[in-house]
């Protein structure tokens, strides 16, 4: 069993070495595509360094800033193997990574993905709620329950975590349910996901074996308050008519539109008020308006969002 491993690269110059290290010792690993982003640092160089020494690294470079659903897009059109997996820049895989796919494939031979847990390491060792997410140093986050078919219409399924990274797909689950939405600069991999829980047959791993490494940092996009909270409420948007579309359970739904009002909140108000409980209940029939509604705001970066 040979794996394409697709690493998209932005200003990751600190963090890149480790994460193509920790793919490269990996012997499933028949191939490594990095994908620049027209990075700033120095990540572009350190990508062709590598190719240069490794011949499974294969270097490509977007012609402007495509984001890192776009960017992984390109990595899958130009994956050679039959299996896939992500890792970004700034994270990493942990020893026997794939060690357990190709028995699990061989004994679900109709599974299209397989999803592992992953380990999150906040680089100061601290704890931390952000938005709606919690980063508990050293916490293992995953499906929950080993080897067992997840089914987004169980009451098992409702309060299910499952990171990218810790994913190992067919490559034709992208010819089944699409690619990375390009319109969404992050949460891209949260819809990708839900996209293929809909429609495919996944199977979960060892709940008890991390099998790579969310590392937290202060250069995370993700902490980019302003673009968070604009591509969360998008991707929420379109989580919840996806939810109505397929009929998903009611507290799937629900979950969905709380996420949409939580964000569309700080969109508004640009900042997190003490009353918000009561505001969002009064603005609820507004809520219900803009989560239906075809058209969105335009991303605005100067915006400021505050949470305090």
């Amino acid at each position: 069993m040979k794996i394409s491993v697709i690493i998209p690269v932005f200003n990751a110059a600190l963090f890149l070495d480790k994460a193509i290290q920790s793919a490269l010792n990996l012997p499933q690993v028949g191939e490594i595509l990095l994908i620049d982003d027209r990075s700033e640092d120095d990540s572009y160089e350190i990508c062709k360094q590598w190719a240069d020494r490794d011949h499974r690294i294969q270097v490509f470079r977007n012609k402007g800033v495509k984001g890192a659903g776009a960017t992984r897009n390109i990595g899958i059109r130009n994956a050679k193997f039959d299996f896939v997996a992500f890792l970004d820049a700034d994270d990493y895989f942990l020893e026997g990574r794939f060690a357990d796919d190709s028995r699990f494939f061989e004994r679900y031979p109709d599974a299209e993905a397989i999803s592992h847990p992953i380990m999150f390491i906040n680089e100061d060792g601290n704890n931390y709620e952000e938005l709606n997410a919690s980063f508990v140093h050293g916490q293992v986050v995953g499906p929950g329950v080993s080897e067992y078919e997840i089914d987004l219409w169980s009451t098992n399924a409702q309060k299910l975590q499952i990171p990218i990274t810790g994913v190992t797909f067919r490559k034709s689950v992208f010819e089944k349910v699409g690619y990375f939405d390009e319109q969404l600069k992050q949460c891209q991999d949260t819809n990708l996901i839900l996209r293929m829980l809909i429609s495919c047959k996944v199977i979960t791993g060892d709940q008890q074996k991390p099998v790579a490494v969310y590392y937290r940092h202060g250069q995370n996009t993700t902490r980019n308050l302003t673009e968070a909270v604009f591509y969360r409420r998008l991707a929420a948007k379109k989580h919840f008519a996806l939810a109505l579309s397929y009929k998903l359970p009611y507290i799937r739904k629900w979950k969905y539109f709380k996420d949409f009002m939580e964000y569309d909140f700080l969109w508004i108000f640009r900042r997190d008020y003490w009353a918000k409980r009561v505001i969002k209940l009064l603005m609820l029939p507004i809520f219900l308006f803009r989560i239906n509604s075809k058209s969105d705001p335009v991303f605005d970066k100067n915006r400021s969002i505050r949470l305090s």
